[in-house]
Formats: structure tokens, C-alpha cells, sequence
């Protein structure tokens, strides 16, 4: 059973690489697949542990900021219901 440490940092890897977050995966996991897609900025990273034959798919959501003021009333109305809906209630901890 992978320990919640190890989680964090296999989620931490799906983000792309700075010098922030830069690092391997932990002890045991090794990376095996990445998909990016650079128009939706929508990231994805398998990890493998051969002892344990656990696969952990760790997923990084868009983070462009767009400019609202190029956007339209239902682009800006997206947005405010991506924050709003998903994004704040995710950081407090909600289910």
C-alpha cells in the first residue's frame, strides 16, 4: 500500500517540471507515460511500482489565466463557474 507522502509526491510530478517542484518520483515508481495537451494546458503523468504493481495516473488541470477582458460573457461565465464550482471548494478540502 503506497503511503500518503509518496501520493503527494506523485501528485506533485504530474505538474510540469520547475525548479519548485523539480525531483524524482519516490522510491519505487517509476515514470511511465506523460500526456500533454499544449492548446488545453492539460497534463498527465503515469507512475508504475513494479513491487507493488500500482499504477497512479497524477493529473495537472489547466492553470493559464485567461484575460477576461478578451473574453466573452459565456467564456467569462465558464470561468466564474470553474473557480466557483471546482477550484474553491477543491482548495478548502470539500467533497
Amino acid at each position: 500500500m503506497t503511503a500518503m507522502p509518496d501520493y503527494a509526491l506523485l501528485s506533485l510530478a504530474g505538474y510540469p517540471r520547475t525548479p519548485a517542484n523539480a525531483g524524482p518520483p519516490p522510491q519505487g515508481w517509476i515514470q511511465y507515460a506523460i500526456a500533454t495537451d499544449p492548446a488545453s494546458d492539460f497534463d498527465a503523468v503515469a507512475f508504475y511500482n513494479p513491487s507493488t504493481h500500482e499504477v497512479v495516473i497524477s493529473y495537472a488541470g489547466t492553470d493559464q489565466i485567461p484575460d477576461l477582458h478578451n473574453l466573452s460573457l459565456s467564456e467569462i461565465e465558464r470561468v466564474k463557474e470553474d473557480w466557483l464550482l471546482t477550484n474553491l471548494p477543491a482548495a478548502i478540502g470539500a467533497r
